[in-house]
C-alpha cells in the first residue's frame, strides 16, 4: 500500500473541496492531521476522520479517488482513545486553495496522547518529530492523560503514557512521575 507524505495529502483534498458545492467540514485524526498541520515528514497510508461525515463529503472523496488517481483510503473512526472533550480543542487548518472544505485536526497534545494511545512504534516516532517541531508541555500531557477515554487495559495505557514521557522528557522524569501517574 502506498503512503503519502503532506504535499499528495493537501493535493487529494484541494480535490475533494472540488468536488464540494457548499461548506464541509471535516475533523482528521492521526498520521494525516499530522501531516498537514504539525509538517510531519512521516508519511500515512490513509486519511482517519472523526465521527462519519456528510453523504457529499464521501461522494467528493470519490470523486478525488479518480481524478487525482490516488488512492487514499478514506475512513471514518467513530471511537479513537482520547482526551475527553478533545473535540473543544479542534484546531482549523487552513490548506491554500480550498472554497468548501474545512478542515479540523486535534491540538498537538490531544493529538499526541491519541497517537500514543494506539502503541506503536512509528506512532511514537511520529510523536517524537511532533515534539521536536512543536514542543509538547509534559503538565498537560499528564492533565490530558487523565482525561483519557480508554477502551483497552488500563496497565497499557498508564504504561505507554509513562514510555512516551520517558522518550520525550528522559527517563528521570519517567520515574518522577510515576507515582502520580493513575490506571484509568
Amino acid at each position: 500500500m502506498d503512503k503519502y507524505g503532506r504535499d499528495q495529502l493537501q493535493r487529494f483534498l484541494r480535490a475533494v473541496d472540488q468536488g464540494l458545492s457548499a461548506r464541509t467540514d471535516v475533523v482528521i485524526i492521526g498520521g494525516a492531521s499530522l501531516a498537514l498541520a504539525y509538517g510531519s515528514m512521516h508519511a500515512t497510508k490513509d486519511i482517519d476522520t472523526w465521527g462519519n461525515g456528510e453523504a457529499a463529503f464521501w461522494e467528493a472523496v470519490d470523486a478525488a479517488s479518480k481524478s487525482t488517481k490516488m488512492h487514499i483510503e478514506v475512513r471514518p473512526t467513530p471511537e479513537a482513545d482520547a482526551p475527553y472533550d478533545f473535540e473543544t480543542r479542534l484546531l482549523r487548518n487552513d490548506l491554500n486553495g480550498l472554497t468548501h472544505l474545512r478542515v479540523f485536526v486535534p491540538e498537538r497534545h490531544d493529538l499526541a496522547l491519541m497517537k500514543m494511545a494506539r502503541g506503536g512504534g512509528p506512532d511514537l516516532d511520529a510523536i517524537v518529530d511532533l515534539h521536536t517541531r512543536f514542543p509538547l508541555d509534559e503538565k498537560t500531557l499528564l492533565l490530558r492523560y487523565r482525561e483519557m477515554q480508554f477502551m483497552g487495559p488500563p496497565e497499557r495505557l498508564r504504561n505507554s503514557f509513562l514510555g512516551l514521557i520517558s522518550r520525550l522528557f528522559g527517563d528521570a522524569r519517567a520515574d518522577a512521575l510515576e507515582p502520580s501517574v493513575p490506571l484509568l
